[in-house]
């Protein structure tokens, strides 16, 4: 048996993907450089463009391995998808039970039968069993999901949370077994020249364009755009057209061809040279966020030190203020575009408050301040 610290489980892709993926590396990474580390990932390599090919392999000092092979979504039935889930959690069941020893596992995923099928595998190898739950409470809606979600994360030895609110979701948990680990950045991935030739704002999204204000912006740079028409805005973000949102700002990138660049969703070793470039990053929620946290995305925004643009939202104004980004109240569009324009008519003190942000993320948000204290709690 091949052993193992911490053998970390998901559907998330590896070693490139999005806000999920990099969460994951940004204390994985730190873990690997004392313990050994597996990422198990349930599903396939991707097709297409993803640089994600290998079916296993190493990368930053933790193995990884899929548990499937690449295929296309669309060209499968609903009998085959199940059948491929079924060999994958057979195969996940083999490895857990008779290829590895291991201390301790940690889940990052909602799926519910995933959670109860680690439960089970854990009382017969006697392992640790946590979780990560940064993105599952947002998909808790009903009073009876969420008690759900609730009893069923009682039931591991620790939580790790992102945010005081998502810590204080889990009331039924006591404190010793909730372990805040807030947004953490791998600063190495900043680590390039900016091009400061080019003059354009940047928003990166998920599937979720509402919970990030995406509107919000694109109305303040149409109206920043009427007195600057040399700038762009650039939008790197899925569109699910069946969403009414997501048909009103496809509407708005239709009617301005010249000056806003929809970019679809690209892979996030691409983000960061697209933040550095940018004069400015978008962020402007109008309520706090579905997942009670600090967005990954924001982090990732300020450790670029591109100066930020942000609503002045329960949850962020817990971490940051205008000393290190540019608040706004939410659904402010006018707001918004006075802040773009105060950013190119005061370059100097932007790039003061871009580099304070940064310096706040290296200060206070890397593996580093963590690593003793997670170690413990995870029972490496």
């Amino acid at each position: 048996m091949k052993r193992y610290d911490l053998i970390i489980v998901t559907a998330e892709p590896f070693p490139y993907g999005q806000a999920a993926t990099n969460r994951i590396l940004s204390y994985a990474k730190g873990l690997a450089e004392e313990k050994k580390v597996l990422y198990i990932c349930y599903a396939g390599p991707a097709i297409g463009k993803s640089d994600n090919k290998e079916k296993e392999g190493t990368y930053k000092n933790i193995d990884f391995k899929y548990l499937g092979r690449p295929y296309s979504e669309k060209n499968i039935s609903a009998t085959q998808r199940a059948l491929l889930l079924l060999f994958r959690y057979i195969k996940l069941a083999y490895l857990l039970l008779f290829a590895y020893k291991y201390k301790s596992i940690l889940l990052y995923s909602r799926a519910e039968f995933i959670s109860r099928y680690l439960q089970f595998i854990r009382k017969i190898k006697r392992a640790n069993l946590y979780r990560d739950v940064t993105e599952a409470t947002g998909y808790a809606k009903t009073a009876e999901s969420t008690e759900k979600l609730k009893q069923d994360t009682a039931k591991y030895d620790g939580v790790i949370v992102i945010s005081t609110g998502i810590r204080d979701f889990f009331d039924n948990i006591s404190d010793e077994k909730r372990y805040l680990l807030p947004v953490l950045v791998d600063m190495e991935r900043f680590d390039i020249e900016r091009n400061t030739s080019e003059k354009y704002f940047f928003c990166c999204s998920g599937a979720n364009l509402e919970r990030d204000g995406l509107l919000d912006c694109i109305k303040a740079f149409l109206k920043f755009h009427e007195s600057h028409p040399d700038y762009k805005f650039k939008i790197a973000s899925l569109l699910n057209l069946k969403d009414p949102y997501h048909q009103k700002v496809k509407k708005l990138i239709d009617e301005n061809p010249q000056s806003i660049e929809w970019m679809g969703a690209i892979p996030s070793f691409r983000i960061p040279q697209l933040m550095k470039n940018a004069t400015a990053l978008m962020l402007t929620p109008h309520k706090n966020y579905e997942t009670k946290g600090f967005p990954t995305k924001l982090g990732e925004y300020l450790a670029s030190a591109t100066p930020t643009i942000c609503s002045t939202i329960d949850d962020l104004t817990e971490v940051i203020d205008d000393s290190v980004a540019y608040m706004v109240n939410p659904n402010s569009p006018h707001e918004i575009a006075a802040k773009m324009e105060h950013i190119i008519n005061n370059r100097s003190d932007a790039a003061q408050i871009g580099e304070k942000g940064k310096e706040m993320m290296k200060r206070l948000f890397t593996y580093t301040s963590y690593s003793d204290t997670l170690i413990k709690f995870l029972k490496l």
